[in-house]
């Protein structure tokens, strides 16, 4: 389930929900196009499974009539005068080589008579043209590790409201990787380069985490 990005896109959704609730350090700027919000809903009380099947069909494809398909009803035929599209009938008793043979050279005739150049190789569209989309580039690891800091980062200013900003104490809290088995009072020297580390990723992943929260609410995620 967390090997899924439309997990980090609900958990991102589900943190952007209790940053609009007040949780300090998270405040998210209103989504790009009206109505993403709450037609997403921040999913406060329901699982990822609950949220995804409720919102499955926003981020599917939408039907494509240009494939290729059995018409099983008079609704799934394609109009007689559609330029793009032919109904054809298929002797399901024919040799599958003899169909094949005989449909390319009926289909060609087609093109030829509408006067429709076929590509020469078939390619899908660009890009995903469903509702709510992933982007070209996302990373499973970075989104988690993300999510660990910006969540890690508002429970820690939301509880330490009297205290300066700690990016180690962040860090040990978000659980990433560089955080392991460092103590909460860890000081020896021989261990700067090892917190040094952990500070500096820490305050990369938010301010990737910040950009992820953000895209949340819009229509295309990471």
């Amino acid at each position: 389930m967390e090997e899924s990005p439309y997990y980090w896109w609900y958990a991102y959704i589900k943190l952007a929900g209790r940053a609009a609730a007040g949780l300090h350090g998270l405040a998210t700027q209103p989504p790009d196009e009206p109505g993403i919000a709450n037609r997403l809903c921040y999913p406060a009380g329901m699982s990822f499974s609950e949220w995804w099947h409720l919102h499955v069909h926003l981020f599917a494809e939408p039907p494509s009539t240009s494939t290729v398909r059995i018409a099983r009803a008079g609704d799934e035929l394609a109009e007689m005068k559609d330029p793009n599209q032919v109904n054809l009938v298929v002797p399901l008793d024919w040799p599958v080589s003899a169909i094949l043979a005989l449909t390319k050279s009926v289909i060609r005739q087609e093109q030829v008579e509408r006067n429709i150049e076929s590509e020469a190789e078939f390619k899908a569209p660009a890009r995903s043209q469903a509702v709510y989309r992933l982007s070209e580039k996302w990373n499973v690891n970075g989104l988690e590790n993300s999510y660990r800091v910006c969540r890690a980062k508002a429970e820690f200013e939301d509880e330490m409201t009297d205290q300066p900003l700690s990016w180690l104490e962040i860090g040990r809290r978000s659980g990433i990787a560089a955080a392991k088995h460092m103590g909460p009072g860890e000081r020896a020297e021989h261990d700067f380069d090892r917190r040094k580390t952990l500070v500096d990723l820490a305050r990369r992943h938010y301010v990737k985490g910040k950009t992820y929260l953000q895209n949340s609410l819009t229509n295309q995620f990471p």
